[in-house]
């Protein structure tokens, strides 16, 4: 029993802690991505900028491949992000709201 009321403990503890971190992300005025860097991959970028708005990122740039000849059915789609250098973050990954995002696209 004593085991199990331990690995209890400790369950309550990490959540406890991440609850606590995302508490003081919120406190510094820090944001939710809302999308991660997967689901983003393919997106209309158009979408993606507007999606990242409302979330209140201000510090937005969009780089054209200008390869969408090579890619028709890939126009406007995005290639990738980086937010403060990152390519890759979950859906609930927390940045400052005027964090460097970088998006190209075709």
């Amino acid at each position: 029993g004593m085991v199990l009321l331990f690995s209890m403990i400790k369950l309550m503890t990490s959540r406890d802690d991440r609850e606590k971190r995302i508490q003081e992300y919120i406190d510094a005025g820090m944001i939710t991505v809302g999308i991660s860097s997967d689901d983003a991959k393919g997106m209309k970028y158009t979408a993606l900028v507007n999606q990242l708005e409302a979330s209140g990122f201000t510090n937005i740039k969009t780089v054209d491949l200008d390869d969408a000849g090579w890619f028709k059915n890939k126009a406007d789609t995005v290639e990738s992000i980086t937010i403060d250098g990152d390519t890759y973050f979950g859906s609930a990954s927390y940045y400052d709201p005027s964090a460097r995002i970088i998006i190209s696209y075709h």
